[in-house]
């Protein structure tokens, strides 16, 4: 029997394959599905965010993943991200907070 583990590492697997073959909303998506597994997995938020925000313009669900990121990790570099998605989601007088 495989783990919750084992298929979160094939996640991760996928999502670095689609993003070597340019399907970037793929990529973000298994990413995702991995921090079903491990949400303490600051680096991998931040990569799905990027590629939502930067390469898919899914603003949205950049804003949404960052929400996550930032209860579960407040520091300073995750507020500020999260500062940036209110801005590009045309949320700016909840940016201020």
């Amino acid at each position: 029997a495989h783990s919750p583990n084992d298929w979160a590492r094939a996640q991760l697997t996928l999502s670095a394959c689609f993003f070597q073959l340019g399907q970037w909303e793929k990529s973000a998506d298994a990413m995702v599905r991995f921090l079903d597994v491990y949400p303490q997995a600051a680096k991998v938020f931040t990569h799905a965010e990027s590629i939502y925000q930067a390469m898919t313009f899914q603003f949205e669900k950049a804003f949404a993943l960052n929400a996550k990121r930032v209860v579960l990790d407040p520091s300073p570099n995750a507020k500020v991200d999260f500062a940036e998605k209110h801005l590009t989601t045309g949320r700016f007088g909840e940016c201020l907070r």
